[in-house]
């Protein structure tokens, strides 16, 4: 109970400084300048409209993430979130080995029940750096059972990634994430995670998200197969595609033909 009381004044002192935060960035032309100055944001959006010839997109899309922000991640259990965290952690330096959930030495769910359950009971924070800019991740908790935990902790995140599987039967379980992240006006975007063990593809799972997503859903990059593996992805806003490469930055290469 009392580990519980002192997350939730941890909490509120938080949505408190998310609120300054916010107030301060309504005066456009102040924030605007001090950007500039600073380096702070990372990217701004206002009333951007997106289409392939006739067709519209996404129209008067706007947000503002800045550098140093709380991310939230957000999806069912089992959806890998905690993992994903692992993974970014580690990629960015913040940790020296790549711990497992079935191991039970990952960075998140680091508590005995977390442990001993091999999921995520409470909220599970983490802070790392990439190119000089500092990140902190929220993990929240996927279980139904501990909602009002992840709601709690996504009041006071300036963005949210939504982590589903590729599974186009469990697009429905997303369905109250997104409706909370819409409700909440909550940037977002949405991580298909184990694409390697896919049975369904992406475009049918991109398909079953967005009958249950308010805003339109873009894809912006999607997986090279070369029989079961992924062996790189190909960005869609920039038409490139990138090898992977184990150890080393990704090898820009030519767009296959069947992507």
């Amino acid at each position: 109970r009392t580990r519980n009381e002192g997350r939730v004044r941890a909490l509120k002192a938080l949505r408190v400084e998310r609120a300054q935060r916010r107030e301060l960035s309504g005066n456009v032309k102040m924030t605007l300048a001090n950007a500039q100055a600073s380096g702070k944001k990372v990217i701004e959006a206002k009333e951007v409209t997106l289409g392939f010839g006739d067709r519209v997109l996404v129209r008067d899309f706007s947000a503002k993430i800045m550098r140093g922000d709380r991310i939230g991640l957000i999806g069912p259990n089992g959806s890998g979130k905690t993992t994903l965290l692992e993974s970014v952690l580690f990629i960015t330096g913040a940790i020296r080995r790549k711990g497992s959930v079935r191991e039970g030495n990952t960075v998140g769910d680091g508590s005995p029940e977390s442990r001993e359950r091999q999921m995520s009971v409470e909220v599970s924070a983490a802070s790392t750096e990439y190119l000089g800019d500092r990140w902190t991740f929220l993990d929240c908790p996927g279980s139904i059972e501990m909602i009002q935990e992840s709601w709690n902790a996504l009041k006071v995140v300036d963005a949210a990634v939504v982590v589903c599987e590729p599974v186009v039967e469990r697009a429905l379980m997303v369905a109250p994430l997104f409706k909370f992240l819409e409700d909440q006006a909550i940037p977002h975007l949405v991580f298909i995670n184990k694409v390697d063990t896919a049975s369904s593809r992406i475009g049918d799972v991109l398909k079953a998200l967005r009958s249950v997503s308010g805003p339109p859903l873009v894809l912006r990059q999607v997986p090279i197969r070369k029989g079961e593996a992924i062996t790189g992805y190909v960005d869609l806003a920039s038409g490139r595609a990138y090898a992977y490469r184990p150890g080393q930055a990704s090898e820009l290469v030519s767009v296959p033909e069947d992507v």
